[in-house]
């Protein structure tokens, strides 16, 4: 029908269905921007003959978009009214739009429509993980393009040490993505290699999160100035290591888990929803685990400024620089938490103005007389406020995510 779409979310995503311009003046009507892709998948169109993957054979002349879903794109799908449906965790709406109007209103449902039919739902649901796991893995790719420039040759050295591990399994979901696309599902034979490749990935983000760990317990606060900045140093230089093998290891956890949504819909359609909810759990349990030692790290780093600051009239040399190593490596957290979903973007935006706010006024403390030791009381007192803000505005959200796995099930 013209002048109709269907919106259904999973809570991580938008997928708006119906025509190209319906879908186009439906997005234009909100300032929705983002992601927009086709819903269906590219799979064979004799492969969807029947149960959950009829939505994708039906769904295959519908033109839908992807938005995800943020702070404000969800405030904005709670305007719209979508309520659940009897696909697991799932809500959906349709809305029509006549020529006479200029906004979008809610219509009954139709029984050749997405919405009313439960395995049309199931299936659209698992595209939409697809192509959520689709975008966040085109993030973390950007991510690493971008962080790999910023490496030395020693410390690049060392990280491929260690990636050389995964390697295996980078060069098996290559082979098995080339297969996919020649033959237009996951067979046993492309399945098989790669079914066994989550172990390696396990082993080395468990070692990655203890070495970040292990150099959290590197920085000793109640040491000198000069040996606290000498920890702090190592650490600013070791953590874009940690940090980049635990964004490929996430790169080809949901490069893996692509291929087993495509696999489930191959052979068994009838547990999609559930293996969909399986693996969304299983994600937020690993990204939990990342964000637990993340944010003791960075609890590390709010507590060293603080320390820093209290001595800047003892070592006004050394102080500054201890705080800029630390904003350093405050700086590669929250670029991190920010590609991993751990924060938003509003708040990686406030946690930065409040690094540079740190090293800022340790500057301006350094720069008092002794002379003035009210203003330094001051100055430090302010630095201090700094480093918890820091601290707080960042880690809670990782806390939250932590939380997260209990909530999915």
């Amino acid at each position: 029908m013209s002048n109709e779409i269907e919106l259904i979310s999973d809570g991580d995503g938008l997928a708006v269905i119906g025509s190209p311009a319906d879908v186009e003046d439906f997005l234009k009507s909100l300032a929705l921007t983002g992601r927009r892709v086709p819903v269906p998948s590219t799979k064979a169109e004799a492969d969807a003959a029947s149960g959950a993957m009829a939505s994708i054979a039906d769904l295959k002349k519908s033109i839908g978009g992807w938005i995800k879903l943020t702070e404000e794109t969800i405030k904005i799908v709670e305007d719209l009214g979508l309520l659940p449906s009897k696909a697991s965790g799932i809500s959906a709406r349709i809305l029509s739009k006549t020529e006479s109007l200029k906004s979008w209103t809610q219509v009954a449902e139709r029984a050749s429509s997405v919405v009313a039919n439960p395995a049309m739902l199931t299936g659209v649901a698992g595209v939409m993980a697809q192509t959520a796991l689709q975008a966040s893995l085109e993030e973390i790719t950007e991510y690493l393009e971008k962080i790999d420039r910023k490496l030395d040759d020693v410390i690049r050295s060392q990280t491929n040490a260690v990636l050389a591990r995964v390697d295996g399994v980078r060069f098996a979901v290559n082979e098995a993505n080339a297969i996919k696309d020649a033959v237009g599902k996951v067979s046993d034979v492309t399945w098989s290699k790669i079914q066994n490749s989550s172990t390696t990935l396990f082993e080395t983000e468990s070692y990655a999160l203890r070495q970040i760990q292990d150099e959290a317990h590197r920085i000793n606060l109640d040491s000198q100035v000069a040996d606290m900045y000498q920890a702090i140093k190592t650490v600013e230089t070791n953590i874009p290591m940690w940090l980049t093998i635990l964004a490929n290891c996430a790169s080809l956890y949901d490069s893996i888990a692509i291929i087993e949504l495509d696999r489930i819909m191959d052979t068994n359609p009838e547990d999609l929803d559930n293996h969909r909810i399986g693996l969304k759990a299983a994600r937020a349990n690993r990204m939990g685990a990342i964000a637990q030692a993340l944010e003791g790290m960075l609890g590390k780093v709010s507590e060293s400024v603080e320390r820093a600051n209290a001595k800047v009239l003892f070592n006004p040399l050394q102080t500054p620089k201890t705080v800029e190593s630390c904003r350093g490596i405050a700086l590669a957290i929250i670029e991190v938490s920010s590609v991993f979903g751990l924060s938003t973007q509003e708040q990686s935006s406030e946690a930065r103005k409040w690094v540079d706010a740190a090293s800022e006024r340790i500057e301006a403390t350094r720069k008092v007389t002794a002379d003035t030791a009210v203003a330094v009381q001051n100055a430090r007192k302010e630095a201090v406020s700094t480093a918890k803000v820091l601290k707080g505005k960042v880690s809670e959200k990782l806390a939250e995510r932590r939380r997260r796995p209990d909530e999915t099930e």
